[in-house]
């Protein structure tokens, strides 16, 4: 979602941890008076980034793999519709997206190979799992019509999935889901991905061009402009998916991520805290209204529309009490430990999830489960362990055996480490 962890794993260097998508400048603190803490040249990774990206993952796995159990009228149906509230997890991985390229873009704007290395090692880090998993598809799609036959409803499917390839192949798939093509039922996710490389492909032009004043405002803009394109799809065109896969309807929570950004580089961020701790529990009743009730009509499409925004400015207020509070310096329980681990590989766990998914439920059915079990509720948990389980496992795999590989063509790309970025000290 996914911005997605994309940087956290270490790369091949001397000595040193390559910790890009979730680490900020690391020197000695100092206290100005402000009670502000500079933190200088050379990185230091923030693991309360990849407990945050655990958890967006895990939320967007929950909804996943419960899908199979919407249908049902009992307990775990009703356990499905709740953790369809997991899918809010790619609004996160949007507001960290955000939040961690523009903190790069802002470090080495002012390099000689501003664009050269920065896409340079986008393309290192994204397009080797990505490309490597539709080669993967792409082969079994060739090879699938001789192994079915002539009557498999699986070889329609194959049909459909042949033309929704130039559009995964372009990171156009947002767009095509927008108008309504089909073809994308085990890459239907991929519409995040998408997002977050057109985004790419024009936010380091506006970093490089626009002082960091006028990119606040920029930002700000931004987040508005998306709530008026979603109003506009809702009410010109209801139910439209345009609303939920199109990147000018979904850019507010990169911007919000982006202005996080600037706030941390300019040195201001404390001064968000007092508003974040009002926006928490606003946007968190505003988001659980939505949830029990939708009216009807125009108020709607008014409300479903906010509704997108609430998501994003709560994830907002969340970032910025996890990056201010000092308690980020210690260790982290077991339960902060295991999402950490999990969001180290959420990358590959949210690009490999869907592919399983839809072989998952073509070996082993929720229902053949819940009629085993005869307990749909047990199956349910049981479902979405297994899928978590096979998940991680080949994602790890996949960076271990694969990823990591093509990361130690970086030092050919070398990152800027003249950033000088803000921490606020709050006191415990």
């Amino acid at each position: 979602m996914a911005g997605l962890n994309r940087d956290t794993q270490e790369s091949q260097g001397k000595g040193m941890k390559e910790t890009e998508g979730g680490s900020i400048p690391k020197t000695k603190a100092v206290q100005t008076s402000d009670n502000i803490v500079r933190l200088g040249v050379g990185r230091a990774h923030l693991p309360i980034l990849d407990v945050l990206r655990g958890t967006a993952i895990i939320g967007v796995l929950f909804e996943h793999f419960s899908m199979p159990a919407a249908h049902h009228a009992g307990v775990a149906g009703f356990m499905a519709k709740w953790f369809a509230a997991g899918g809010t997890g790619v609004d996160l991985f949007f507001v960290l997206s955000g939040f961690l390229i523009t903190g790069i873009l802002l470090e080495a704007r002012n390099e000689v190979h501003f664009f050269r290395n920065f896409y340079a090692r986008r393309f290192l880090r994204i397009f080797p799992l990505y490309y490597g998993v539709l080669a993967f598809i792409l082969i079994g799609l060739s090879v699938a019509p001789f192994l079915l036959h002539a009557g498999s409803p699986v070889l329609k499917q194959v049909h459909d999935a042949w033309g929704g390839q130039p559009w995964l192949w372009t990171y156009t798939t947002n767009i095509a889901q927008a108008l309504g093509v089909g073809g994308f039922q085990s890459t239907h996710h991929f519409w995040t991905l998408a997002v977050e490389e057109q985004f790419y492909m024009v936010w380091p032009l506006g970093v490089f061009l626009f002082p960091r004043r006028l990119l606040i405002w920029v930002c700000v803009g931004l987040i508005a402009v998306a709530w008026c394109f979603r109003v506009f799809f809702q009410a010109s065109h209801p139910g439209s998916f345009a609303v939920y896969v199109l990147t000018p309807c979904r850019i507010d929570g990169l911007a919000i991520g982006s202005l996080l950004a600037c706030a941390m580089e300019s040195g201001w961020i404390l001064r968000l805290v007092g508003p974040a701790k009002i926006v928490l529990p606003v946007t968190a009743a505003a988001i659980f209204l939505r949830v029990v009730h939708v009216p009807p009509g125009l108020a709607w499409a008014m409300l479903h529309s906010t509704f997108y925004s609430m998501v994003v400015l709560f994830f907002g207020a969340v970032m910025v009490l996890a990056l201010t509070r000092a308690q980020n310096a210690r260790p982290l329980g077991k339960a902060g430990r295991f999402l950490a681990t999990v969001g180290r590989y959420s990358y590959g766990i949210y690009v490999i999830h869907g592919v399983l998914f839809f072989a998952y439920r073509k070996v082993l059915p929720w229902d053949r489960v819940a009629a085993g079990l005869h307990a749909p509720a047990i199956a349910v948990l049981l479902y979405i362990a297994i899928g978590f389980l096979w998940s991680f496992g080949l994602a790890y795999a996949s960076w271990h055996l694969y990823e990591k590989h093509f990361l130690k063509l970086k030092r050919y790309f070398p990152q800027a480490r003249s950033f000088t970025t803000t921490l606020a000290k709050l006191p415990e």
